[in-house]
């Protein structure tokens, strides 16, 4: 189960999402994807999914208030921004020992340290989006390292500790 929460704007790039989502199913038949979050290129994202004959393997939730429950259900958290400040889906992930693709983009480059804190994929590029969703589906030997450095990584910089030190 792979998933992305954001809402439905080009600038979180869902088609390259559902573009990478296409190829991923070539090799990963039994993949299911799940948006989540609401905008305005909801039925633009739906009619991509059908064009590309996966609208079956996409489910799209809308706004959710339960969306650090639904995060802690997928085996991947994938954020395919084209721009990005500090993107919360990603550190909620990390939090929740959820292995995270994303574009190098924004703050997300801060975050993620490709292949030991999680994996990075140019932006606008949904083949090799793919690629990255593909190889870290596969490096699952990796994935309690990875987590584990990205839990590490977030509690010491945004945790409360950090606050509490920062104030003071």
């Amino acid at each position: 189960l792979i998933g992305m929460v954001a809402r439905l704007q080009p600038v979180k790039g869902h088609r390259f999402f559902i573009e990478a989502a296409a190829r991923v199913l070539r090799n990963e038949p039994d993949t299911r994807f799940v948006l989540v979050g609401d905008g305005p290129l909801r039925s633009e994202i739906e009619d991509q999914a059908a064009r590309l004959g996966i609208a079956d393997r996409v489910q799209l939730l809308g706004d959710r208030a339960d969306v650090a429950h639904l995060v802690s259900g997928f085996d991947l958290l994938v954020l395919a921004s084209l721009h990005e400040g500090s993107p919360n889906a990603v550190m909620e992930a990390m939090v929740a020992g959820v292995p995270v693709v994303a574009t190098a983009v924004g703050g997300t480059k801060e975050l993620i340290v490709d292949g030991e804190s999680g994996y990075l994929s140019p932006a606008a590029d949904s083949a090799a989006l793919a690629d990255r969703i593909g190889f870290a589906l596969k490096d699952e030997d990796n994935h309690a390292e990875i987590t584990s450095t990205a839990r590490r990584q977030i509690n010491e910089e945004y945790g409360m500790d950090r606050m509490v030190a920062s104030v003071e």
